[in-house]
């Protein structure tokens, strides 16, 4: 395969197999397809090396740090599963990994992919990686989630793009470099096999660049012209004409000729991008479950330390969520398991409920029996919030089961409640640390698992 060459899908015994997660519409492409003429080898920095190259030989795009965007067939023979969701590769035989950098034969890193997200009925989906990528390895790229325009289908016509991507077949070596090419002339909709697509969008590729198989679910790439602002448009899907056929990232749903539904792909991406992968396999894990993991976050701005149950609050390492206030709060730490608000309080447990005092902007997480409980250090009082759950109750022998400690602090310069089972802040009445004074052993929590 000479290094001119820019290639779509993986190509099993010279025909293209869509995988049964996402049927596509119009198939992807089949044959060889045309040389690259104008390809050139791509850039080797954080933000080019996006583009990543999946372990069966796909091509897909970097969109949060432990997040890649690619095609749905590039995980044939994983079967379909309800969109929106998180499904485990391993449970359904499709090993994946992704890596990162512009020279297969000397990629940066590599990192094992572990569930994947389907739209729904058009040829794109998530995957999950183990771990975040560092920043000096790839830098997430922006997707566009709305057309600038009122008027997309003129819009997209004078466009110009950048298609880049990786080769690999079963039947020839793949370039050793991964190449980009110039695009232009989004058309959107079009007929493709017959069917009126909403979805997809044909762009044609400059001196006669095209995409062939073996790099499904490559990113289509646009800078807008007015910003500057370079962002994902598209994943993809296969040969169309004189360049490539894309599904494109910023799909409202609808009908296509053929009266089938398709999923509003703007919407889907919204939601996946909102937190990391791992916060959402985190909350997804827990729906349902008799317990739910205690998150802590810190707001700088605020002074304030923030403990919650509360699903939409799912953290990892290195998350930052903005609350509806405009608060930015960072993630620090799992505390432990709390017994499920939704399920029968056990033997032994007390109530865990957060409070809200907003002169101070402080929330206060506490096993107090009393419903408005009254402020013992500064005075004033706490409206009441949620039910986080149960933990075992702080003046019963602790239990026999592993547990942890829950405790709180209070900072009355800061007017911040800490409550945590972080060893280094065991105390006990009297105890001072770093501005806080110890309040209260609150209960005993079970151990993250």
């Amino acid at each position: 395969m000479r290094t001119s060459t820019l290639i779509l899908s993986v190509m099993l015994s010279g025909v293209i197999v869509p995988a049964a997660l996402n049927p596509p519409r119009a198939q992807p492409a089949g044959g060889r397809g045309e040389a690259l003429t104008v390809a050139t080898r791509d850039a080797d920095t954080p933000m080019a090396n996006a583009t990543v190259r999946l372990s069966n030989g796909c091509t897909g795009v970097l969109i949060r740090p432990d997040i890649v965007l690619t095609a749905g067939h590039c995980l044939e023979p994983a079967p379909e599963r309800t969109p929106g969701e998180w499904h485990s590769l391993a449970a359904v035989g499709v090993p994946r990994s992704v890596s990162f950098g512009v020279d297969r034969t000397a990629f940066r890193e590599t990192i094992p992919a572990t569930h994947y997200n389907p739209a729904g009925y058009d040829d794109i989906v998530l995957l999950a990686l183990a771990r975040p990528v560092a920043p000096s390895v790839a830098i997430p790229q922006p997707v566009l989630l709305r057309t600038p325009s009122p008027r997309p289908t003129a819009f997209w016509r004078g466009q110009r793009f950048v298609m880049a991507g990786w080769g690999g077949t079963e039947t020839e070596a793949a370039p050793r470099f991964r190449l980009t090419a110039n695009a232009r002339d989004g058309v959107i909709p079009f007929v493709s096999f017959g069917v009126l697509q909403p979805h997809l969008m044909r762009v044609s590729g400059e001196g006669g660049a095209t995409v062939i198989p073996g790099d499904s679910g490559s990113p289509l790439y646009w800078t807008n012209p007015a910003t500057g602002a370079r962002t994902v448009v598209g994943v993809a899907q296969g040969t169309e004409g004189g360049g490539g056929r894309y599904v494109v990232t910023f799909g409202q749903g609808g009908l296509d000729s053929d009266r089938r539904e398709h999923p509003n792909i703007a919407a889907w991406l919204e939601a996946g991008l909102r937190v990391s992968a791992c916060a959402q396999l985190r909350r997804q894990a827990q729906v349902g479950a008799p317990t739910r993991n205690l998150y802590n976050w810190w707001s700088s701005g605020r002074a304030d330390h923030f403990a919650t149950a509360d699903p939409e609050w799912a953290g990892c390492d290195g998350e930052r969520i903005v609350s509806p206030a405009g608060a930015s709060y960072t993630f620090t730490r799992l505390e432990g398991l709390l017994f499920s608000p939704d399920h029968p309080q056990p033997e032994g447990t007390v109530r865990l409920s957060t409070w809200w005092h907003a002169a101070r902007g402080d929330n206060f997480l506490t096993s107090l029996p009393d419903a408005r409980p009254r402020d013992p250090l500064v005075g004033g009082r706490y409206a009441f919030v949620r039910h986080e759950g149960y933990l075992y109750a702080p003046d019963r022998p602790r239990p026999a089961t592993p547990t942890v400690p829950l405790y709180s602090w209070f900072n009355a310069t800061r007017g911040d409640y800490f409550t945590t089972t972080d060893p280094r802040w065991a105390g006990r009445p009297g105890d001072r640390r770093e501005g806080y004074v110890f309040h209260r052993l609150e209960g005993y929590l079970l151990p993250s698992r």
